[in-house]
């Protein structure tokens, strides 16, 4: 390459690159970063993703709480059995359907009537929660002294959709 002096400055021809790096000649000018279509359009992307993720860390939690409600449900069955046998008192559990919860009485052995269940297990099936019980025949489910339990099925909805069944 030519190049004439002035005043002792070298003049370089326009075409000349300024540095052997390239963006150098881009940062002199300001041309180098982002434009703001280019940060809409990864922020974009970013809303998206995160929106599924949230989308499936939703559903992940939802059935999770179901599958530890169900296991909850089981263990009260077959506590409310054990409890038949140990006493040898019948105990029976009643749907409420207005409310979708589980009362649970003992028969009183002096006067053959139920009475209503005073214990922890009971109190927690007697409030409503996030999901209804419903039993699919009848309102009650018995439990007697030798062990057996009268054949019903309790249903598991959450916000008029059946979810599962015990």
């Amino acid at each position: 390459h030519t190049y004439t002096k002035l005043n002792s400055c070298p003049v370089l021809p326009p075409h000349f690159p300024l540095s052997p790096w390239k963006g150098e000649r881009d940062r002199v000018r300001g041309k180098l970063g982002f434009t703001l279509v280019e940060l809409l359009v990864v922020l974009v992307i970013l809303a998206a993703l995160s929106g599924l993720a949230t989308v499936s860390f939703i559903q992940s939690f939802q059935s999770r709480s179901l599958d530890h409600f169900l296991k909850e449900l089981t263990f009260y069955l077959r506590y409310v059995q054990s409890e038949a046998i140990e006493e040898g008192a019948i105990h029976k559990l009643v749907s409420d359907e207005e409310r979708g919860t589980l009362l649970d009485f003992v028969q009183d052995a002096s006067d053959g009537g139920f009475k209503p269940v005073k214990h922890v297990l009971a109190k927690s099936f007697q409030k409503r929660k996030k999901f209804l019980i419903r039993l699919k025949e009848g309102k009650e489910i018995y439990f007697l002294p030798d062990g057996v339990m009268s054949r019903n099925e309790l249903r598991v909805f959450e916000g008029g959709e059946e979810l599962a069944a015990v």
